[in-house]
């Protein structure tokens, strides 16, 4: 059944869209004129904003954050975080290449690599500087301290892992944001006189993306490594984590290119889905118990992943009918890059309170001399000190900057 939600959709969908360029161009300058005249539509192109989507961007960085603050060490427990909480980056590629897709009507490649440095780029080495001074200064492991610290800067700010943990996502969306172009030529180039390119490998790509283990680098290992092979071990795992999520991103580009065909289609299917997810999840689970699979696979997260988005897409006139919980929800999607940026450091800071007041480290919070109850309950305010605390933080720096005449925050905060 897995083989079919996989491959069927494809079966008789793939073909490229037929397009009029000539009408597309008129009626899009009379709708963007039209438009513009009302603050409360969002044109993206020549499209609106989908809610589902954003709300999916709320969902997304809640998990991401999740992950984060469990404790786990090598235990039955490990093996169920790993399961069931971590991977929620997932999320965000899917959703990345489901954006990049709906908002390429109107794509202009230097246009396009200005906004991703003003509105991604730039936050990100913003939200750098106070990780950075961090491992500069030996508050954290610093795997290129044999180097010079220029170059340290430089081989931090581009593998990003060290100095903010999540922030490894940046340099792999950055080498998508160079093949966009290619993507778009691929997506209307035809084979066989009716497949896209660009989908026509995707489900063998996908099968790779979800059963090939993560390749993990611990910093135990980059110890006992010289500046430059510690980087080139993290370069490594960029490239590889790219390869491994980039069936992902083009996977969000056709989910775009037919969302309504194609979400309405899993919805459909959710009851197998929640069969093969749930099935999944305990399979790896055991594996992941005894050592037979070395690092986590993305396939409960690909299946998780197509859940939410169904379930989103099903209820978004129902969750705008709850007109402040569609709100508190949009708040955060505004605000999921902001949090993304800043959440680690919370967490950082937390858990050194912890060990120097409290003398609890999350190793011993959470090994088996650790109560689970006061496991949960840590793992609680972790998340609650992170999720909240970068959420405010994004929201101060925010208004601080507006009150210097600052508008462009988000080239700051990310928001």
């Amino acid at each position: 059944m897995f083989c079919a939600i996989l491959f069927l959709p494809w079966a008789n969908a793939l073909s490229c869209r037929e397009r009029s360029p000539f009408v597309f161009d008129f009626i899009y300058k009379k709708t963007a004129v039209c438009f513009s005249l009302f603050d409360q539509i969002i044109i993206m192109g020549t499209h609106t904003k989908l809610n589902y989507i954003h709300i999916f961007r709320a969902v997304a960085i809640i998990i991401i954050v999740l992950g984060h603050c469990v404790y786990a060490s090598p235990s039955a427990l490990n093996s169920f975080v790993d399961t069931f909480i971590r991977g929620g980056t997932t999320l965000f590629v899917f959703i990345s290449g489901f954006l990049f897709q709906y908002l390429s009507d109107t794509f202009s490649y230097p246009t396009y690599l200005k906004k991703k440095f003003f509105n991604i780029i730039l936050p990100y080495l913003f939200a750098s500087i106070f990780g950075i001074a961090l491992v500069l200064s030996n508050f954290k492991f610093n795997p290129f301290i044999s180097a010079n610290k220029i170059v340290q800067v430089g081989m931090l700010l581009t593998t990003g892992r060290i100095h903010n943990l999540p922030t490894w996502y940046i340099p792999m969306t950055c080498i998508f944001f160079l093949f966009a172009p290619i993507l778009l030529n691929l997506e209307k180039k035809i084979i066989f006189r009716k497949y896209s390119l660009l989908f026509f490998g995707l489900p063998v790509l996908l099968c790779i993306s979800c059963f090939v283990p993560r390749f993990e680098l611990h910093f135990f290992v980059t110890k006992t490594m010289s500046a430059w092979q510690a980087y080139a071990g993290h370069l490594e795992k960029i490239l590889f984590d790219t390869i491994l999520f980039f069936p992902i991103y083009i996977l969000g580009m056709l989910f775009a290119a037919y969302r309504d065909k194609y979400i309405e289609y899993i919805y459909k299917k959710r009851v197998w889905i929640w069969t093969i997810f749930i099935a999944g999840c305990i399979v790896h689970f055991f594996l992941q118990y005894y050592r037979f699979l070395p690092s986590r696979v993305l396939f409960n997260n690909f299946m998780l992943m197509l859940l939410i988005l169904g379930y989103l897409w099903h209820y978004d006139e129902t969750i705008k009918s709850h007109t402040h919980i569609n709100n508190v929800l949009g708040t955060v999607a505004d605000y999921s890059f902001s949090i993304f940026f800043f959440h680690f450091y919370f967490i950082f800071v937390f858990d050194r309170i912890m060990e120097y007041f409290f003398h609890l480290n999350k190793y011993y919070l959470s090994s088996a001399n650790f109560h689970f109850d006061y496991w949960i309950l840590f793992v609680i305010i972790r998340f609650s000190v992170a999720f909240f605390g970068s959420l405010f933080a994004a929201m101060l720096i925010k208004k601080v900057l507006e009150k210097f005449g600052i508008k462009h925050t988000r080239w700051f905060v990310g928001a």
